[in-house]
């Protein structure tokens, strides 16, 4: 499913929340993580694994005995994950990219193989068998009886082992449970404070991705919006905007705005790009980060006029206090929310233009946001946009100099 999105944008931050990680992956590490420990076994012994009703395929018994070598060889960092450059990882990954062709999505034939591996007492041979699960959503998205078994091995992992439990929630976000009848168990761990926090975390971020136009579904990420957990309150109001083409509501417009103020600047900034309608596909490759889904797709924006204009008041206040200041942030997209939008008032346009101007002048920024910020003058003023690409035009800072360039040549563009 992530495969066939477009027009995502990768960012390497840190949400200091629950999940706290690396500020960004190891080149080849999708499991960079500092919090908890986990348990140790031996891949070899798969206690509790059974295979029947399992997806049409035979255990692949080469990969389970790669993924045994690794639960005996590798060791278990803290958040339950095997170090990349163990050999015995690498030859299961390898050993993975072989029989798939190195295709990047799981061949659906080896979903019993992955199953039993999940089902495995080694925190670390069940990450490897989640990491690639997730890879394809598609062969289990309809599967009740392997629901059931990935919703059995959810409600029994360690509550230390955060990076597996995020992403178990992520797996079951992408139930269709309208076609399997197991809403009923999945906001049963969603909802139970009991539940480890980074599995809920998992779920209510991804829950409305697999279930756009469930309303239960939204009733349980909304409600999680309120939650006291900073971290389950940040997923879920990112996740609410995969429901946002056909849920959106005041109400939801109106979680996002009493929000901001008390949010972390990544996801503050994420939250006012999608209120001001910033067209956001967000894909978002460090574990770390509790959320990686953040999609707001709409030619016209269904939030209210009042809370598009909160949104601009809340952004121009962070470029001023001089609090804009993260690469891996979206107060550049914000702004552009407004200017793209088939109903943005002339007034959020000006506010938008003015702001982006503020950002441009402001030199305690870098040069790569104050670029960014004249680039969004090209629709919003091209007059300004012109005038601050010679203004910058041989600025020392190579990134705005760089971003004067390109704005002459899109202004060029557009006559």
């Amino acid at each position: 499913m992530r495969g066939r999105m477009m027009n995502r944008l990768s960012w390497c931050v840190v949400l200091a929340a629950s999940l706290v990680g690396t500020a960004c992956n190891k080149s080849k590490s999708k499991d960079a993580g500092k919090e908890g420990s986990a348990g140790s076994g031996s891949a070899a012994s798969t206690a509790g694994s059974t295979d029947k009703a399992a997806p049409a395929g035979a255990i692949d018994d080469e990969l389970i005995a790669a993924a045994a070598k690794a639960g005996k060889g590798c060791k278990l960092e803290p958040a339950g994950y095997f170090n990349y450059d163990c050999p015995e990882n690498t030859a299961f990954v390898e050993l993975v990219t072989k029989k798939t062709s190195g295709l990047m999505m799981t061949d659906p034939k080896f979903a019993p193989t992955y199953l039993k591996l999940l089902e495995d007492k080694n925190v670390g041979v069940q990450q490897m068998a989640a990491n690639k699960m997730y890879e394809n959503t598609d062969w289990y998205a309809t599967d009740k009886a392997a629901q059931e078994r990935i919703l059995t091995v959810a409600g029994a992992v360690p509550k230390d082992a955060a990076i597996l439990a995020n992403k178990l929630g992520r797996l079951i976000g992408f139930f269709k449970l309208d076609k399997t009848g197991l809403f009923d168990k999945v906001k049963a761990l969603a909802d139970n404070a009991n539940t480890p926090e980074a599995l809920r975390t998992g779920i209510v971020n991804w829950l409305l991705a697999g279930n756009p136009t469930s309303e239960p579904a939204y009733a349980v990420v909304r409600d999680a919006a309120k939650s006291d957990s900073k971290a389950i309150k940040t997923a879920a109001l990112v996740g609410l905007s995969a429901a946002y083409p056909t849920h959106a509501t005041d109400e939801m417009c109106k979680l996002w705005v009493d929000a901001m103020p008390t949010l972390d600047e990544a996801p503050a900034s994420l939250v006012a790009a999608h209120l001001t309608n910033g067209d956001l596909q967000v894909f978002n490759e460090n574990e770390a980060f509790p959320y990686n889904w953040a999609m707001v797709h709409s030619d016209t924006n269904k939030c209210p006029a009042e809370a598009v204009t909160a949104a601009l008041d809340f952004v121009d206040k962070q470029v001023t206090a001089g609090n804009a200041k993260g690469i891996a942030t979206w107060w550049l997209a914000a702004l552009k929310g407004p200017i793209k939008s088939k109903n943005g008032s002339d007034a959020d346009k000006a506010k938008a233009a003015a702001i982006a101007k503020k950002y441009a002048d402001t030199t305690t920024y870098g040069g790569y946001q104050r670029g960014e910020a004249i680039e969004v003058l090209v629709d919003a003023d091209p007059a300004a946009a012109k005038e601050y690409a010679d203004k910058y035009a041989s600025d020392a800072d190579a990134s705005l100099k760089s971003a004067a360039e390109r704005v002459k040549g899109k202004l060029a563009k557009k006559g």
